[in-house]
């Protein structure tokens, strides 16, 4: 009876333990864009609303965004990825077509800044983005370059997002 008891507890122990981490990165939880702080210059890639929100599970982030574009298509995006680890799998869709998937890489390069870079199937460039935590842990900068086939820049943009 007291190994079971002892076992019981270890489980429980390891079990709380790992929520506890999986709930440590600062990025996580779900945070909501603040149109009116953002700079959206391009109609193609402005949104008028969207919601992100970071997951955090066995050193793997799992990412998804819901965005009303400024024509008012509904697009999802969504990864999952381990930082400065093997690549992962970035797709969007527009009102449910996909229009964009490929490998995706992720690096930390502080506690506080992380750097997303998503490719095309065929291995070009798609888009990088850096994202930045208050100090206060209280908003996210995402700072937005996309490119086109020939690698150049064809949207610059930062989104503000406040933590919900």
């Amino acid at each position: 009876m007291r190994g079971l008891l002892l076992t019981a507890t270890t489980v429980t122990m390891l079990f709380q333990a790992t929520i506890v981490a999986q709930d440590r990165d600062p990025f996580t939880g779900t945070w909501t864009l603040n149109v009116a702080k953002s700079t959206m210059v391009s109609p193609a890639t402005a949104s008028k609303s969207e919601t992100v929100t970071y997951r955090h599970v066995n050193g793997e982030e799992i990412y998804t965004s819901d965005a009303v574009t400024a024509k008012g298509e509904m697009e999802h995006t969504d990864y999952r990825g381990v930082y400065d680890g093997p690549f992962g799998t970035i797709k969007m869709t527009i009102d449910g077509k996909v229009v964009s998937e490929g490998p995706l890489q992720l690096r930390k390069l502080d506690p506080r800044t992380r750097l997303r870079i998503a490719m095309r199937k065929d291995g070009t460039l798609n888009g990088i983005i850096v994202r930045r935590l208050a100090e206060d842990g209280r908003s996210i900068t995402s700072s937005i370059l996309r490119f086109d086939a020939d690698g150049r820049i064809v949207t610059h943009e930062t989104r503000w997002f406040d933590k919900k």
